[in-house]
């Protein structure tokens, strides 16, 4: 069996087929009584991450989502899917707002668990304005800047 050990970012977004409807002063959405899912892409990374563990590339798959309590969900949609476990980065409404905090609190969870090879994927959302490649970057790990498909292939021959 592989020892690449893969995390994957998980965010929770409003579902693709809820209309979207703009809040009244024009400066965001209306998020409150919205269905919300697991981003699609970050679904397809699971899904991927998935397929090399089954190819015995892969050790273990570690889901990882910061934001609010509501975010479980979409971390047991991951577990549901096949990763081994999950890292809920409990931030409240304020705390995500601006990012260095949030760079902190990731840090202090996840570089513990000290990932060998991690696939990082650029997400078209932010993760409360943490992309996956700037999680990448606070760990010092290479190839942040290409797709899903070319860094999967890249880290299963590291």
């Amino acid at each position: 069996m592989g020892s690449l050990r893969i995390l994957v970012g998980c965010k929770r977004v409003i579902d693709y087929a809820v209309k979207i409807r703009v809040k009244p002063d024009k400066r965001g959405v209306i998020t409150e009584g919205v269905k919300h899912s697991l981003n699609p892409f970050d679904e397809i990374a699971v899904e991927e991450a998935v397929r090399l563990k089954e190819k015995k590339l892969a050790a273990e798959i570690v889901a990882v989502s910061v934001g609010p309590q509501s975010c479980q969900e979409t971390l047991r949609t991951a577990l549901a899917m096949g990763a081994d476990r999950a890292i809920h980065v409990d931030v409240d409404d304020k705390t995500y707002e601006t990012l260095q905090p949030i760079h902190a609190i990731v840090v202090d969870y996840i570089r513990p668990s000290i990932f060998g090879s991690v696939v990082a994927k650029l997400m078209v959302a932010y993760v409360y304005m943490l992309s996956i490649a700037a999680l990448a970057g606070l760990f010092y790990f290479n190839y942040t800047d290409v797709g899903l498909g070319v860094a999967i292939r890249m880290a299963a021959k590291i």
